[in-house]
């Protein structure tokens, strides 16, 4: 049965509640506030609300009363359950106060309060409601709003002179426009004392008020001197928590995140379940995201215009909560890609990338990794590096490029063990990704995918005959490319274990590369070939005939057929011999190496498979 009755006047559609369908509290929370936030330029036109760019209600006119929130300069903001002004330090003003004659109703004017806010909007109810009932809206509407208004008075204490360093740091240090400060979550914690007057002047005067905020923390010295921000529930109905962490390096025995206690288990707030910004993403209906470690960097990332993967933070490490919430959120319709701080004080650079993927074990969505390594680029070891400072000095194209080349999990596991396998060494780390990326740009290219920018140099420095660094040094003067012969297995070769064990899977799955049906045939073809193009180029350029090669060897050398197909092979032979000898010698895992020969398969593969469709076809008339 329908427990509602709808009429649309102008542009806001009319409620009418005939029958109960929550208890008060859920009803302000659930029906009232979110018709609030969706019709707030009709709910309040004094105001003059307009939606500004980040999605916020942005008033162009106040009443008299409100005349020094900043209307003037975009600076006094609405939302569902009140408005807040940014940089002047008033304090944040509920609806229900502001229906109230500006002050927080009384169990006596609660109900009748909540019923004028709804007629703003013609949402109108018949049912009445017991006094218990009206005081537990009452404790909850401060509960749930203390938090927005204690970070109402930081966003606006972050552009007094209290928060000037900061302001600075963030500028110069992080970032952003100075532009665009005001336009995101962000603001400043002075004091103690300066926090505890100011929620007093929002009226969150009664004892349960400042019982709360003593629970959860909200007065604790360890705020003092931070940049804070909210953690918003998915929804975005309220803020569950709030994050902390100093302008600048953190102080020596300090916590780099501070966050809000959680007193009670059953009550949302102090939790850590939530990504921060997770909320904003909901709202632009954003399903591919992008899991940084810091929420300043977040919200820098997505002020300078990234928002396709959209940058949520973790506020420090991944919790097993917050990977519950990915995973609900996501589903099977989206995509996750980490992209964590290069950090030289680590043991183990990966190590906070890998904790995250042990900690969202069963995803149903894509994961993907952005390689900590490949983002502190060669040479930049000593520095930490994060996707707000690199963005800050390389340009915010650079960081969509580095994007791109994020990986899925399986390979960016394998990257990482042959970049890391020698030592800490960070020279023999570079030597180590030099050789990897050879291989990788090699097999992409016969893979038919886009070639790397250091597949092009190499195709011009065949072109121009000048020096080719290759992964090992070799003797100068003609490379030989041997077309490779079937043979048959080795019966003194060790026979592999059955396939119950997965390394003994991967380990046959290897061993088949080297027994593909048709490798004769294509070697014969190849063979061929070579010969009718060679003795092509040798009728062209000269009028003396020439018979067909009487090798089945191809040379290449600077004056061959193709001098491009000679180097390709050399470099990939050259890096996988590099490769071999690190295994031979103890210094790489067999299970990095056979990443590697897993992932160079595919390439081989379809190689051979175009010399056999090639083969195939009738020869020329």
């Amino acid at each position: 049965m329908n427990q509602s009755t709808g009429s649309t006047h102008g542009n806001v559609r009319g409620e009418h509640y005939a029958k109960k369908i929550f208890d008060l509290p859920k009803f302000i929370t659930a029906v009232l506030y979110p018709a609030l936030d969706k019709y707030l330029d009709k709910a309040f036109p004094e105001f003059g609300f307009k939606r500004g760019p980040q999605g916020h209600w942005v008033a162009t006119d106040a009443p008299v009363h409100y005349r020094d929130y900043g209307h003037r300069n975009n600076k006094l903001i609405g939302t569902g359950w009140g408005f807040r002004s940014l940089g002047t330090g008033r304090p944040a003003v509920l609806w229900l106060s502001y229906v109230n004659r500006r002050s927080f109703p009384t169990p006596d004017e609660f109900f009748s309060a909540t019923k004028r806010l709804g007629e703003r909007i013609r949402i109108t109810w018949d049912w009445s409601v017991s006094r218990d009932e009206i005081q537990q809206a009452l404790l909850q509407e401060k509960r749930d709003h203390i938090l927005e208004a204690l970070f109402a008075y930081a966003q606006g204490a972050l552009h007094e002179e209290a928060g000037r360093y900061t302001r600075g740091y963030l500028a110069r240090q992080v970032g952003f426009p100075l532009h665009k400060l005001q336009e995101i979550d962000i603001g400043f914690y002075p004091s103690v004392h300066e926090v505890q007057d100011a929620l007093m002047e929002a009226q969150f005067t009664m004892e349960e008020d400042q019982n709360l905020s003593e629970v959860l923390g909200v007065f604790h010295p360890k705020w003092e001197g931070r940049i804070i921000g909210p953690v918003w529930d998915v929804s975005g109905a309220r803020v569950v928590n709030l994050w902390g962490r100093h302008p600048g390096e953190t102080p020596v025995g300090e916590a780099e995140y501070v966050s809000l206690n959680r007193p009670d288990p059953s009550q949302p707030f102090g939790g850590k379940e939530f990504p921060i910004g997770l909320h904003r993403a909901a709202q632009l209906k954003k399903k591919n995201l992008l899991l940084v470690e810091s929420p300043v960097h977040a919200l820098m990332v997505q002020s300078m215009g990234v928002e396709d993967p959209f940058p949520i933070a973790a506020g420090g490490k991944l919790t097993s909560d917050q990977a519950r919430t990915l995973q609900k959120f996501l589903q099977r319709s989206g995509t996750l890609t980490l992209n964590f701080d290069y950090n030289p004080n680590l043991t183990d650079i990966h190590v906070t990338s890998n904790e995250a993927i042990e900690t969202l074990t069963g995803n149903t969505y894509p994961l993907y990794v952005v390689d900590p390594v490949e983002m502190a680029g060669k040479g930049n070891y000593p520095r930490r590096v994060d996707p707000a400072s690199l963005i800050r000095t390389k340009g915010v194209q650079h960081y969509r490029v580095l994007l791109s080349k994020r990986t899925d999990v399986q390979h960016y596991r394998g990257h990482a063990k042959v970049v890391e396998y020698a030592s800490d060494d960070p020279q023999q780390q570079d030597t180590g990704k030099d050789v990897i990326d050879t291989v990788e740009g090699l097999v992409d290219s016969l893979e038919g995918r886009h070639r790397a920018p250091e597949l092009d140099e190499l195709f011009n420095s065949i072109a121009m005959d000048t020096p080719i660094d290759l992964p090992e040094e070799e003797d100068e003067g003609e490379i030989e490319f041997e077309i490779p012969q079937k043979k048959a297995p080795s019966t003194s070769a060790i026979q592999p274990p059955p396939d119950s064990d997965p390394m003994n899977r991967i380990l046959n799955h290897a061993k088949s590369i080297m027994e593909y049906e048709g490798l004769e045939r294509a070697t014969e073809f190849l063979q061929s070939q070579l010969k009718k193009e060679a003795a092509a180029r040798v009728v062209e350029e000269s009028p003396t005939p020439s018979g067909p090669m009487e090798s089945d060897t191809a040379r290449f050398s600077p004056h061959s057929p193709d001098p491009k197909a000679g180097q390709l092979a050399e470099n990939l032979r050259g890096g996988l011999a590099k490769i071999a000898r690190e295994v031979e010698e103890g210094r790489m895992e067999i299970s990095a190496a056979l990443e590697i020969v897993l992932r160079c398969q595919r390439g081989v593969q379809s190689l051979l498979e175009a010399i056999q469709r090639r083969s195939a076809e009738p020869p020329s008339p």
